[in-house]
């Protein structure tokens, strides 16, 4: 009987069996097939059924297990790729903020749909107040303080602010979302106010259009986003890259593969 050693893992090549078990190469036809598939890194001089068969008893020297490490280090640098881009975005985010903490006066909020309004798209946010009123005090107080906590919030103290600070909020978190995108109005805004559970806090809910009022003034983020611009394609283009790489070098195609591969027959 004589073997020689598969070059990917190492096990014996078997050319002749008297048990019928075999661990034969690949033909040279498959060889070929493989390796024009395969990362230059893993291109190999022959390879075995040991190390390319779909059957589920595959070791880490398996070709299908070699190319899913290889593979690993690219989601890797995605992800940290991703942290880097999210952290530019968020750079870019708090300097358009001071922009708008000196222009959010000039952006209007409309009731109704003004004529010279040029509708965008629908917009809303809902905040949560906690108010105060009618609010359940811990069983675990003392009875007496208990009655004065009840009483306190059944008055509903310093309700009105609260729901005055909420609504207030409210109207500047829509007014940065317009501001954010390109827009210096809202239209047809609409707020609601729901009770929760009864336990003092308010859902405000408000809705509205983001508009364009021509006659204003638009803000140009234009020279924030260029000074990232160089930054941004960067890491955009490091990105499909890689996309393209794990796409070329996909598990399931070469699974694929793995199903059409032949093996070289035994000597007698």
């Amino acid at each position: 009987m004589s073997s020689q050693r598969c070059n990917n893992c190492g096990n014996k090549i078997k050319s002749h069996s008297s048990f019928g078990n075999t661990n034969r190469a690949l033909t040279s036809s498959s060889l070929k097939l493989l390796n024009d598939f395969l990362p230059d890194d893993l291109v190999k001089e022959s390879f075995c059924y040991d190390c390319t068969t779909t059957i589920e008893i595959r070791t880490s020297l398996s070709i299908y297990d070699k190319l899913n490490e290889w593979l690993k280090p690219l989601e890797k640098k995605k992800l940290d790729i991703l942290s880097n881009y999210d952290k530019i975005q968020e750079s870019i985010l708090k300097k358009k903020i001071i922009v708008f903490d000196s222009y959010k006066d000039d952006i209007k909020l409309y009731s109704i749909i003004p004529d010279k309004i040029k509708t965008l798209e629908f917009i809303d946010n809902s905040i949560i107040v906690d108010s105060g009123m009618w609010s359940t005090s811990s069983d675990n107080l003392d009875a007496m303080w208990s009655a004065v906590h009840d009483s306190i919030a059944r008055k509903g103290l310093d309700s009105d602010n609260k729901l005055n600070k909420g609504l207030s909020d409210s109207k500047e978190s829509l007014k940065r979302m317009v501001f954010l995108n390109g827009g210096n109005c809202v239209v047809d805004l609409k707020h609601s106010f729901s009770e929760l559970a009864g336990n003092g806090k308010i859902l405000i809910y408000s809705q509205g259009t983001m508009g364009i009022d021509s006659t204003k003034k638009l803000v140009n983020f234009n020279d924030v986003e260029k000074e990232f611009k160089d930054e941004l394609d960067s890491l955009e283009s490091q990105l499909n890259e890689i996309h393209i790489t794990q796409q070329k070098y996909h598990l399931e195609r070469l699974n694929s593969i793995l199903t059409t591969l032949e093996y070289a027959e035994s000597d007698n």
